[in-house]
């Protein structure tokens, strides 16, 4: 089986406007999309169906006003996360969701997706977490009050296996940014 991936930081160029074209990203998409329509969106908020909603809806609006056509678009969430081996199988195009790392990956894994993606032929699009959570070991860093100052808090872990990289999206906006008093640099991992 083959897949094709995008995994991007995020692909926007603004509210209401089309894709990013740097890197031939929206002309690539399209091509992809003309074979690969039929498509599954999974959260990264599984228990937050409104926000759910927008961010779907917002990526297949943006997708359209990009020249992308869908034959069918689907959700998966917290409300039909026991139809996910179903819409897996029904879907060409899978959209993994941007927002908190660590709750896209205990939802992903509830639901088997490494699993069901094993036999998955078609592309895979990930959005700033749905990419951080492609990798084969995740790096998470933290990112909400606590998480920083919490010994517990698990910044590796393993992901889908879908690439070998680990992305951190967003990094130079949040490098300097401050969270529990700390500032959010990436550390490498040493081993």
């Amino acid at each position: 089986m083959s897949k094709i991936l995008f995994l991007t930081s995020s692909p926007y160029t603004g509210r209401g406007f089309p894709f990013s074209t740097e890197n031939e990203f929206t002309s690539r998409m399209q091509k992809a999309v003309e074979q690969y329509n039929k498509v599954l969106f999974i959260t990264a908020s599984p228990d937050n169906a409104e926000r759910t909603d927008d961010f779907a809806f917002g990526v297949k609006y943006t997708a359209e006003i990009s020249g992308m056509k869908f034959e069918s678009y689907n959700v998966l969430d917290r409300r039909n996360q026991n139809e996910a081996e179903k819409l897996v199988k029904e879907s060409n195009f899978i959209i993994l969701g941007g927002g908190h790392v660590p709750t896209q990956r205990k939802f992903f894994h509830e639901i088997g997706l490494k699993e069901l993606l094993e036999d998955f032929d078609g592309v895979i699009f990930g959005i700033s977490a749905g990419s951080m959570n492609s990798a084969t070991e995740v790096y998470a860093q933290p990112e909400l009050e606590g998480e920083s100052a919490d010994p517990n808090y698990v910044k590796f872990f393993p992901g889908l296996g879908l690439t070998k990289v680990q992305l951190l999206p967003h990094y130079q906006a949040i490098k300097d940014d401050l969270l529990d008093g700390k500032i959010l640099r990436y550390k490498r991992r040493s081993y």
